[in-house]
């Protein structure tokens, strides 16, 4: 197979002059804001008092109190309309797509979601920052980007992570080659993004109790609106894990690609045959979790809930796994029954669901 990349939109390509981050990899940066256009006005409706008994007394009801986390999603789903007029920070290796994805955090414990938006990049990809304002009712931008990616060569990688308590939003900076990286802890202060405690070390191979690995939404599906990224709150009733029922043998798949170390995916155990924990594997994370029913290679077909599907390994050396064209990006797949198994090895990841091709993708 030879999946094609996601074509760039043309008003987004720009050229960006690197700039120089003062950490030893990319942190973050100084930017301009913008607030949204549009701004909702709340109208108030006042009960007279009664000053006597002959004063007649109104029986107007007051209008009911409005919800800030819904005037906030109605501020983003705004700016994911037209992702490309906010500004950005120039950072170095920044190879735009044309693409955005977005995710909701709450960085600010106020419990109004934070919307972050991704420029999608091939290699570092900033990331903006919007909060919404009671005040004015209004989002606006945070100055400063935070930074996401995957350098092409030596082995940098920067990484975003949610605060499941809150606190405010995770920059993860670490090397593949080596066990121990450095997680930084910012927040918004002054309308700004602010490190607001002392960087602290972290084994790559282990998820420190207060980070959410964060599953970014293609900023045209809306369906990252109803998630907060913080320990998997939902703004909204969620909904009932869906029962996949495969159609004239076909199953249905539909997430983002990601790559994940070893380390990642063992979650801080050793691995299973003794594989680096650098090594690099590519693995879809669905929107949601489904139930599917596939074969077993020692047993009858088996019935799981899933929430990510194997795409195989990964070898910077000699790139030999196509799916590297949709790193970071929303892809829907539609496979065969044969086309898809659960594993019996000791292969990593293990015991995920496993694709070893496709009918077709969108």
């Amino acid at each position: 197979m030879s999946p094609a990349r996601t074509q760039p939109r043309a008003a987004f390509l720009r050229k960006l002059r690197p700039i120089t981050c003062s950490l030893s990899l990319v942190l973050v940066g100084c930017s301009n804001t913008a607030e949204s256009t549009t701004t909702d006005t709340a109208g108030s409706t006042e009960t007279s008092s009664q000053i006597s008994p002959t004063t007649p007394v109104s029986t107007t009801e007051a209008a009911p109190p409005e919800d800030p986390s819904a005037n906030a999603l109605e501020e983003y789903a705004q700016i994911l309309a037209n992702p490309s007029i906010y500004p950005l920070t120039e950072i170095s290796q920044f190879v735009p797509t044309g693409t955005y994805a977005y995710t909701l955090v709450e960085a600010t414990s106020d419990s109004i979601p934070e919307l972050l938006l991704r420029a999608d990049s091939h290699e570092f990809a900033p990331i903006l920052v919007f909060t919404y304002d009671e005040n004015t009712q209004s989002a606006t931008q945070a100055g400063g980007v935070l930074i996401d990616g995957v350098a092409s060569a030596g082995g940098s990688r920067v990484k975003v992570r949610a605060s499941n308590s809150g606190a405010g939003i995770y920059q993860l900076n670490w090397y593949s080659i080596q066990p121990v990286g450095e997680s930084s802890l910012y927040g918004i202060q002054g309308n700004s993004l602010t490190q607001i405690a002392d960087p602290e070390d972290f084994m790559v191979r282990e998820l420190l109790p207060d980070h959410h690995e964060i599953t970014w939404v293609d900023s045209n599906d809306p369906s990252g609106l109803s998630t907060v990224q913080t320990g998997g709150a939902n703004i909204q009733q969620a909904a009932p894990t869906p029962v996949q029922q495969p159609a004239s043998n076909l199953h249905y798949f539909s997430g983002v690609v990601t790559m994940q170390t070893a380390g990642e995916l063992m979650r801080g155990e050793r691995t299973p045959n003794g594989e680096p924990a650098t090594d690099l594997y590519l693995v879809l994370v669905l929107d949601s979790p489904i139930e599917i029913t596939a074969r077993n290679a020692a047993t009858d077909p088996q019935t799981r809930t899933i929430s990510e599907v194997s795409l195989g390994r990964y070898i910077p050396a000699d790139g030999d796994n196509d799916w590297i064209g949709y790193l970071d990006t929303h892809v829907e797949i539609t496979a065969t029954t044969d086309q898809v198994w659960f594993p019996t090895d000791t292969g990593l990841p293990l015991g995920m669901l496993r694709l070893a091709d496709y009918k077709s993708i969108s």
